[in-house]
């Protein structure tokens, strides 16, 4: 009777934690949370089996809203950029009298299309590495990735146009700064980061690139001097197509480059935080590191 009460005992527990994973599976993905069944830790091949079923509606299930939802938001977000190619291309078209200040006229138009084409194409190039992205539930390939190294390669990338806005580059970065993770995902996380500090940064300002260690992650902070982020703008920050007129020019992004860090640094459990400074803005990525962080070299 003892060996049958303590056979049963250990069953109920191994069926509990069995059934647990399951169940942890199923919260997170309605909650809209990435989650992997860990398949290989599920002894029993009938749940095995359901689990792969699980993970198999799911994925049917999530393409389907997902491919839907991404063409509602594309057709709304290309009707603007359309609309000033065709009236450009209209007024062109006609015909217009041979002054100075028709062909000021028509150098505009042609600003405007190329203006509008340009955002049309980072538009697309945009939302196609966000849904890569959105779609991903883990890392592929991750490997040591020397981020000193991808700071200053990026900010070489980007060196004409820092002489040409006259900016001054700070860098503190500590020593032995390795992550693992995918390459690809975090050169466009940082770099829109990059972007966004050079868009909002005045004429003669100053960017300031920094890692530091704290606990076992690895910190990146990008600050720019320019204006501060207004208080109803935080709440949106990262949300799609959402984006703050550039004081340069006035105009907008395509609001989708923040959304795709985010997504970036979720995919390596990290976190994204911008804050306002005393005269700026600051971009602050914590990335796990655990022992791939070596910082006494």
């Amino acid at each position: 009777m003892l060996l049958g009460l303590l056979s049963g005992a250990i069953f109920s527990w191994w069926l509990s934690r069995e059934l647990r994973k399951l169940r942890e599976y199923a919260v997170n993905v309605s909650q809209g949370e990435r989650a992997v069944i860990p398949e290989s830790k599920i002894a029993s091949g009938e749940l095995r089996q359901l689990a792969q079923a699980l993970e198999s509606m799911r994925t049917e299930l999530d393409g389907k809203a997902y491919i839907e939802r991404y063409i509602q938001t594309l057709a709304h977000e290309l009707k603007s950029p359309l609309a000033g190619i065709r009236a450009a291309t209209e007024l062109l078209q006609s015909p217009l009298l041979q002054t100075p200040e028709s062909d000021v006229q028509r150098l505009r138009f042609i600003n405007n299309i190329d203006s509008e084409s340009l955002r049309l194409q980072q538009l697309i190039e945009r939302l196609l590495n966000l849904a890569l992205v959105e779609q991903q539930q883990t890392l592929h390939d991750p490997k040591p990735i020397d981020i000193n190294a991808l700071l200053d390669e990026l900010l070489d990338n980007q060196t004409a146009r820092i002489i040409q806005q006259g900016i001054q580059v700070e860098r503190q970065y500590t020593q032995g700064a390795v992550v693992n993770g995918e390459l690809f995902l975090l050169r466009q996380a940082i770099n829109n980061l990059l972007d966004n500090a050079l868009d909002f940064t005045p004429q003669g300002g100053v960017i300031a690139m920094h890692t530091d260690q704290q606990h076992n992650r690895l910190l990146i902070s990008i600050a720019n001097q320019g204006e501060a982020i207004p208080d109803f703008a935080f709440a949106r920050l990262t949300e799609r197509f959402f984006s703050l007129p550039r004081p340069a020019s006035g105009k907008k992004s395509t609001g989708l480059g923040l959304n795709f860090v985010q997504e970036v640094v979720g995919l390596h459990n990290g976190s994204l935080e911008l804050r306002n400074t005393s005269d700026g803005v600051v971009a602050l990525l914590s990335i796990p590191c655990e022992l791939s962080c070596d910082f006494s070299t």
